[in-house]
C-alpha cells in the first residue's frame, strides 16, 4: 500500500514538473533526484520528461543501487543467451568481417569482469601466439575500433588496465550478479528478476573459448543453485 501511494506521489510529481518545464531542483541533492528518476523510468512515469532530466542535470545512477534496465545507458549490453548492443535506444547493427575482433574485445572485457582487467591477460586470450609488442599493438588498434563502434568514453584505459564506464554501460551479466548479491525478504521476487534476466547461458553459441567457458558455467551454476535452494526446477 504505501509502494502504490509513494508512486502516486511521484507521478503527480513528475507530472507537475512536466507541465511546467521544471527541469532543476537546487534544493535536492543528484542523487536523490536520480533516485526519483529511476522509480519513475520502473513504473513507466513522464518518461520522456524523466530522461530530459536525466540528461540536463547529467544524473548518473550510484553504484550500490540494482542495475536497472530503465536507466537511459549510453549502451545496454546483453549476452546472457545471446550478444547484443543498444546504443542510445538502438541496436547496433553488425555487418562484415572488420568488427568481429573488436566484439570479441568487449566479450573478453566482459567474461574477465569488466573492470581493471589487465591488457596482458586480455592480449592472452585474443592474441595467444603473439609476441610481446606484437600483442599489445593488437589490442591498441582493437581498442581504437571498439571504442569508434560503441563509443569513445565507453572504455577506460590506464595503467595497462581496460575498464568498462559502469556510470554509462549497462549490462545484463553484471545486473544478475548484482541479483545475486542482493539482500531481500522476498526470495520468490528476486528469482522472478533473476529468471527475467536470465535469458539463456552466457554468449550462448558465441564463443567456445576458455574465458567464456568460465563465466558460463559460474552464471549457470549460481541460477541452479538458487532455484533449487527455493524448490524450483532448474532450466
Amino acid at each position: 500500500h504505501r509502494e502504490q501511494e509513494a508512486l502516486a506521489h511521484l507521478r503527480q510529481g513528475m507530472r507537475l514538473g512536466q507541465e511546467h518545464g521544471y527541469m532543476h531542483f537546487f534544493f535536492f541533492p543528484p542523487k536523490v533526484i536520480a533516485s526519483l528518476c529511476l522509480k519513475a523510468l520502473e513504473a513507466g512515469i513522464e518518461t520522456n520528461y524523466v530522461r530530459a532530466l536525466i540528461e540536463r542535470n547529467k544524473l548518473t545512477p550510484d553504484p550500490s543501487w540494482p542495475l536497472s534496465e530503465a536507466w537511459p545507458w549510453a549502451a545496454r549490453i546483453y549476452t546472457l543467451g545471446r550478444f547484443s548492443i543498444v546504443k542510445d535506444g538502438a541496436p547496433l547493427r553488425f555487418t562484415g568481417k572488420a568488427q568481429k575482433k573488436p566484439l570479441e574485445l568487449l566479450k573478453v572485457l566482459i567474461a574477465f569482469g569488466g573492470r581493471n582487467v589487465p591488457e596482458a591477460k586480455l592480449q592472452d586470450a585474443l592474441w595467444p601466439e603473439a609476441e610481446g609488442d606484437s600483442a599489445a599493438q593488437a589490442l591498441a588498434t582493437t581498442l581504437f575500433r571498439l571504442r569508434k563502434l560503441v563509443g569513445e568514453n565507453l572504455i577506460e584505459r590506464g595503467e595497462g588496465r581496460l575498464t568498462l564506464d559502469a556510470t554509462s554501460c549497462w549490462v545484463d551479466c553484471w545486473a544478475l550478479e548484482r541479483l545475486f548479491n542482493e539482500n531481500t525478504n522476498c526470495e520468490t521476487i528476486r528469482l522472478d528478476k533473476i529468471t527475467k534476466l536470465y535469458q539463456g547461458l552466457f554468449l550462448d553459441g558465441e564463443d567456445d573459448a576458455a574465458w567464456a567457458i568460465a563465466m558460463r558455467e559460474k552464471l549457470r551454476l549460481k541460477v541452479k543453485k538458487l532455484r533449487a535452494n527455493l524448490g524450483v526446477d532448474a532450466p
